[in-house]
């Protein structure tokens, strides 16, 4: 076999000595500059992000804040209408329903006309309460002559105790008629100055709508037959069944808020007024009532909720849910000092002690000073703690 000149041989051990590093290198070289553009970096406990990786995880930065958050009790119940949502009209007297005013359904204002009716016991009333006034006056007229002749002994005491027990007797027998006819819907001042009304309107004592009418026309009623039932669906009672375990720390006037079991996940506001007194035997549960203010036509009494009660409600320092993770039953968040338009954000863990939960915030207490400056992630803090836990492996 030929063999290449010696100085031939000793010039390409010199080329591949010179070529093969330089090729290493600048393989080291791209793997290193491609790993950190993609890859985070976990230097001493904390993690390092690009702007690009910052951006793209969609990390938002805020700071603690104070937030009103309770320890919350839940309960299931019902909506009801409260006692003075409700109305039952009656008739005060006798009568013939000459007109029905309102049709079944309608919204009607507090004291608004619903019927007319013709009554001849309303006819009588009125005769007796004029006939009752000019008794009244001869009877006045009567007494003070008797007190004249008795203080000037001209007659006996007797005739004016008489005269004064009379005018008293009418005096009470017209207020009585008085009452009767403004129970009545009728005017008594316009009935002394002689108008007289063959029957009288009844009306209605609150406003709400008319849920059912048991009257037609021409037709007589009696006295305490029930004519009219309104409802004011405007005040509901939320009735909810609480645990007995869970009464202790249930309050008059603390806040209820509540969904409707059919309606979605839109919550609603009431206000606790009573809690019962006797626990539910099958279910040891006790009453709890709370007040809504009702403004939609589409919640009705009856449907059933689901609830919180708000218990101890306090201003406490709070995060977001989501800003906190937790590794081996310890909570914690991350943090930066790292000033906005920086190439790369550093984030640092800090131990944190959770409390209450409400409305996806969390009661929060650092367990280590925070720094000067530092911004806390509300959101990304997931995608923060992935990388450290994949940088750290």
């Amino acid at each position: 076999m030929n063999h290449p000149p010696k100085k031939y041989r000793n010039l390409r051990r010199a080329l591949l000595t010179l070529v093969f590093p330089a090729l290493f290198l600048s393989a080291c070289t791209s793997g290193k500059e491609k790993a950190t553009a993609v890859e985070p970096k976990m230097t001493n406990g904390k993690v390092i992000l690009t702007k690009e990786q910052f951006q793209s995880a969609g990390i938002k930065l805020g700071m603690i804040e104070k937030h009103i958050l309770s320890n919350d009790i839940h309960a299931k119940g019902k909506l009801i209408l409260m006692p003075q949502g409700s109305a039952a009209i009656c008739a005060t007297f006798g009568g013939t329903v000459e007109k029905i005013l309102v049709a079944e359904g309608v919204n009607v204002k507090e004291n608004q006309g619903l019927a007319t009716f013709t009554s001849p016991e309303i006819i009588v009333l009125q005769q007796q309460y004029i006939s009752g006034l000019s008794q009244e006056k001869l009877l006045t007229a009567d007494y003070e002559r008797q007190k004249v002749l008795g203080q000037e002994k001209i007659n006996s005491g007797r005739k004016l105790e008489e005269a004064e027990a009379a005018l008293r007797d009418i005096q009470a027998r017209n207020h009585s008629l008085k009452l009767q006819l403004e129970l009545s819907n009728i005017d008594p001042a316009n009935v002394a100055e002689g108008k007289m009304y063959k029957g009288t309107t009844v009306t209605t004592p609150i406003s709400g709508s008319v849920e059912h009418i048991h009257l037609k026309l021409g037709e007589f009623v009696e006295p305490n037959d029930i004519l009219f039932r309104i409802v004011n669906k405007n005040l509901l009672g939320v009735e909810l069944m609480v645990f007995e375990k869970d009464i202790p720390y249930v309050n008059i006037g603390q806040r209820v808020s509540f969904a409707l079991t059919n309606l979605g996940k839109q919550e609603y506001e009431a206000t606790v007024k009573s809690i019962g007194k006797t626990v539910e035997e099958s279910a040891r549960t006790i009453r709890v009532m709370a007040e809504f203010r009702n403004t939609s036509p589409v919640i009705l009494p009856g449907m059933f909720v689901t609830a919180e009660i708000h218990t101890d409600e306090q201003n406490l320092d709070a995060l977001p849910e989501e800003a906190i993770v937790s590794e081996n039953n310890q909570p914690f968040l991350f943090y930066t000092t790292t000033p906005d338009g920086s190439a790369t954000f550093e984030f640092f863990r800090l131990p944190v002690k959770t409390g209450f939960r409400e409305e996806g915030m969390v009661q929060v207490e650092v367990l280590a000073p925070l720094p000067a400056h530092a911004r806390i992630v509300v959101k990304g803090t997931y995608f923060i703690h992935s990388e450290s836990l994949k940088s750290s492996e």
